[in-house]
């Protein structure tokens, strides 16, 4: 899921994770001349609960300052990973032929009946997955009729929805310490990014981060990081 308020795709993004134990921030930007992406890393111990839907659940906005001041990070546009408890997903279907507009109607108009609150309470993204080719027909067919089908066939919408009040307190606490939330996802979208993201590149995170995060927990920092710089 993402989330983009005007902004252009910036040069340099920060990854934002809250732990149990303090806040981890990576820093990350694309070097122009050569399109290579670089990253930082800053850990910070402080007391975090984050438990509900209002400002005074998250840490103080100067808890986040610190880290911010001490990492020397100077980008603004931030990514966080939206908790799984706050997230709820579904799997639509979706007829084949629509515009982008009729599409998200259709989504919305499933979704009013599906959920328990109402949908201007939420937010909501989605991705399409349409059935591979290979499903369509078991029989050899010639190219433009293979594609005629596909264009037929019938479409599925993964959707993610989150509560619009924590999306809101989210970019509110992100704004007290000179931040703007430009992405939020699921902990696996930037996880399955930072995965694919090491395959071509050999740079770990520092010790002092590594020791202070474990595996998936360094791999969704990193990929929130990335997904900020990334199309």
């Amino acid at each position: 899921m993402t989330t983009r308020w005007g902004w252009r795709v910036p040069k340099r993004g920060l990854g934002l994770l809250l732990t149990d134990t303090g806040l981890a921030l990576a820093q990350t930007h694309v070097v122009a001349s050569s399109d290579t992406r670089h990253c930082a890393w800053h850990w910070h111990d402080c007391a975090v609960a984050e438990t509900g839907d209002t400002m005074a659940a998250w840490p103080a906005p100067g808890e986040l300052r610190k880290p911010l001041a001490r990492s020397g990070f100077q980008a603004q546009a931030t990514a966080l990973a939206v908790p799984e408890a706050r997230l709820q997903r579904f799997s639509l279907a979706i007829e084949p032929g629509l515009i982008k507009p009729q599409m998200h109607a259709a989504i919305a108009a499933q979704l009013a009946g599906l959920l328990s609150r109402p949908l201007t309470e939420m937010v909501w993204d989605f991705a399409l997955q349409s059935a591979p080719a290979s499903t369509l027909s078991t029989s050899p067919q010639p190219v433009w009729l293979q594609a005629a089908l596909q264009a037929q066939s019938a479409q599925t919408a993964d959707v993610l929805v989150i509560s619009r009040a924590w999306a809101s307190a989210c970019e509110q606490w992100c704004q007290a310490a000179g931040l703007q939330v430009v992405r939020l996802e699921p902990a696996w979208q930037a996880s399955a990014r930072w995965q694919v993201f090491l395959q071509d590149h050999e740079d770990g995170v520092t010790d002092g981060v590594a020791s202070a995060l474990n595996h998936q927990q360094q791999a969704v920092l990193g990929g929130l990081a990335l997904g900020v710089v990334m199309p």
